[in-house]
C-alpha cells in the first residue's frame, strides 16, 4: 500500500480488506490444502463461491464499501501461500 501511495490522489487513502486462511485451496486433496491439526473442517478452507471464504471474502467487502460511499474497490491483490511455491 505504501508504494501505490505516489500514484494516487493527496486526499485519498487505500483501505485494505484482508481475508485470508492459512491450509486454504482451490482443490479437494492436494498436498498441504487440510491439516487436522489446523481445526478447521475441509470445507472452510476451500475457496469457491459457495464456500465460507469466498462469502467472507465478499461480505467484508461490501462493509467496506457500505461505510463510506467513495470507497471503491480498485483491485484484488492475491498472495498465494509459501507452501504453494514452486519455483
Amino acid at each position: 500500500a505504501k508504494k501505490l501511495l505516489p500514484f494516487i490522489p493527496a486526499n485519498a487513502g487505500i483501505l485494505l480488506v484482508p481475508c485470508c486462511r492459512g491450509g486454504s485451496a482451490f482443490t479437494t486433496g492436494a498436498d498441504g490444502t487440510y491439516s487436522d491439526a489446523s481445526g478447521a473442517s475441509e470445507n472452510s478452507t476451500r475457496w469457491g463461491v459457495d464456500k465460507p471464504l469466498y462469502k467472507d471474502l465478499i461480505g467484508r467487502t461490501k462493509a467496506a464499501l457500505k461505510k463510506n460511499p467513495k470507497n471503491v474497490l480498485f483491485a484484488v491483490v492475491w498472495m498465494q501461500g509459501e507452501f504453494d511455491f514452486g519455483g
